[in-house]
């Protein structure tokens, strides 16, 4: 007998009651079934998809944020760098540190230089090997950061311009800073006598990121220090932590970004999904699909 024909017999000795069981299942739970997975799989699929879209955007958010900051810095430094008045004043040989507060003061009022330089975002020292200089304002010894490691990278570095990422002294305390650096040579190439240092506001940026209000938690990285991150951790005078592999790894969506020759990493990790949310957003779709 065929196979149909013994499901036929079979059936034939079954009651009413199972009879109608066995319909209610197959010609309704199961359709019902496959129909509601199938609307679920596509629900799901399309939030996943248009949350990974967010994450794109977040990075891209980020990455402006963080470039606009720091081009702004590198147009300022360009224009001091090239500035003949600083270049001379610089190399100037001062009689006494009376001579050097009055021409110092002549300086800035004759160059604008303080135009150029005054913005809360933003913090320019030049370190010029010249005896003659006092300490303090805009000017300092070379003396004071010969044996810093960020002077000792610049020295090494095949790059004009250098980003470096450190702590520096404010008053008593020591906080966070992104730093552009590099050698005052503009009228002589390979001149090492002077260097250039335009630290960056680091909470101007560290503020933009946290309050642009993300729907996921951002690392900005420099290797596997964390210099920047929305997820309530961290701080102007608190150590870079560091991102383990796994985390990296668990990132929904990760973006590279070259600042002058170092790598930074922007790592978006993957909200939590909210089932219960997506099905009730989608209420009246499912509605819709099953009526029609």
């Amino acid at each position: 007998m065929k196979v149909t024909d013994l499901l036929i017999e079979k059936l034939n000795h079954l009651s009413l009651g199972r009879k109608l069981m066995i319909m209610q299942i197959f010609c309704v739970l199961l359709p019902l079934l496959v129909t509601d997975s199938v609307i679920w799989s596509l629900i799901v699929d399309a939030d996943r998809k248009e949350t990974f879209q967010e994450m794109n955007n977040i990075a891209d958010s980020v990455k402006y944020t963080i470039n606009d900051s720091v081009d702004n810095a590198a147009r300022m430094m360009q224009n001091i760098y090239s500035n003949r008045y600083v270049n001379e004043f610089i190399k100037s040989s001062f009689d006494s540190p009376l001579d050097y507060y009055n021409q110092y003061l002549q300086f800035i009022k004759d160059s604008l230089y303080t135009v150029s330089v005054s913005s809360g975002r933003y913090n320019a020292v030049i370190y010029g090997d010249n005896s003659s200089i006092i300490n303090g304002g805009y000017f300092r010894r070379l003396s004071e950061v010969e044996n810093m490691q960020w002077y000792e990278e610049l020295r090494k570095c095949e790059r004009e311009i250098m980003v470096f990422s450190d702590y520096t002294d404010k008053g008593f305390l020591r906080q966070r800073v992104i730093s552009l650096v590099r050698f005052m040579d503009y009228y002589h190439k390979g001149y090492e006598k002077s260097v250039l240092k335009v630290d960056i506001n680091y909470s101007n940026i560290a503020g933009k990121i946290i309050n642009a209000r993300y729907s996921a938690v951002v690392y900005i990285c420099e290797g596997d220090r964390i210099l920047f991150s929305n997820d309530g951790r961290g701080g102007l005078q608190v150590s870079f932590e560091r991102m383990d592999v796994e985390t990296a790894r668990r990132a929904g969506v990760h973006k590279t970004m070259d600042m002058y020759g170092s790598t930074w990493d922007i790592y978006v990790m993957t909200p939590e999904a909210d089932y219960m949310n997506i099905l009730k957003m989608n209420l009246p779709l499912v509605h819709r699909i099953k009526i029609n």
